[in-house]
């Protein structure tokens, strides 16, 4: 049965204010028993705060987050920090750590992104070598174009071995269907990220003006992130098409929420799930 799981990413700021224990409880409260551990630095404060949530409220860590890149201001890097990424996922149990985003310069020609693939492999054969698998996370912009190629098929061919956590709401953004398009993954896909895609009318639309002052340029765009069964996506259809293809995990991830409580956006998530059928 397919898990529904939470990205902790939209909840870094009340991590590195309240600690990763009581953000946790409050995950767990909204209807969570597994989570995706992103933008979470892996202090030893920050994990003792997690395996006590983890103890004490059944959660589950699913996978972990790393970069490839030496300096990444999100998650720490494979490169420099990687005995520290294979003990915690050791400890918690963890099978899956995956790239916030694909690696190197997926905007140069088709020969560089060839040779990030290479050092991405070697990764992945090394991750394989400790239990581990290596899964890749895809926005919009791999779905540029390189010698009339999409990046993200240029990577899929070049990195025969690694998994692909791809995010729906992102390949529509690039213009493909997501319930067709991740039918090119069978048996690559044990991991799906779960967010909307809505259009506003932004005449209509009430605006929290202070959240809006201090972040205005996510409010130009009539394309918004919503809670999952609140957009224009075929959610049950996309669902019902990833079970064919093996995924485990159905992890919700909205990057915004546009002043909106963010532990309400995602238990509205959560319970629109369970209304489709697909509950923990």
């Amino acid at each position: 049965m397919q898990k529904v799981a939470i990205q902790s990413m939209l909840f870094k700021s009340d991590i590195e204010t309240q600690g990763t224990y009581p953000v946790f409880k409050k995950l767990r409260e909204i209807g969570t028993k597994y989570i995706e551990l992103s933008m979470v630095a892996l202090t030893d404060e920050n994990i003792d705060g997690i395996k006590r949530a983890c103890d004490e409220f059944g959660l589950t860590l699913i996978s972990l987050s790393g970069a490839l890149q030496l300096n990444s201001k999100f998650n720490p890097s494979l490169i420099t920090e990687y005995d520290r990424i294979i003990k915690t996922a050791k400890d918690f149990g963890v099978e899956y750590i995956r790239l916030g985003s694909f690696p190197g310069n997926i905007g140069g020609t088709k020969e560089q992104i060839i040779e990030d693939c290479k050092k991405t492999n070697e990764y992945v054969q090394k991750l394989k070598e400790e239990g581990l698998k290596l899964y890749l996370h895809n926005h919009h912009r791999e779905f540029m174009k390189v010698d009339g190629q999409y990046v993200i098929d240029i990577v899929r061919e070049h990195c025969p071995e690694a998994g692909f956590e791809l995010d729906v709401f992102w390949i529509q953004r690039g213009g493909e269907t997501p319930q067709e398009y991740i039918k090119n993954f069978n048996g690559k896909l044990d991991l799906l990220h779960l967010k909307d895609y809505k259009i506003i009318n932004k005449q209509k639309e009430k605006v929290n003006e202070e959240e809006k002052a201090k972040n205005p340029d996510i409010y130009f765009d009539v394309v918004r992130f919503a809670e999952v069964g609140e957009g224009n996506l075929h959610m049950k259809e996309i669902i019902e098409v990833s079970k064919t293809l093996g995924t485990k995990y159905l992890i919700i991830e909205q990057d915004q929420t546009y002043g909106s409580d963010k532990y309400e956006c995602y238990k509205k998530s959560i319970d629109n799930l369970a209304k489709m059928g697909y509950k923990n």
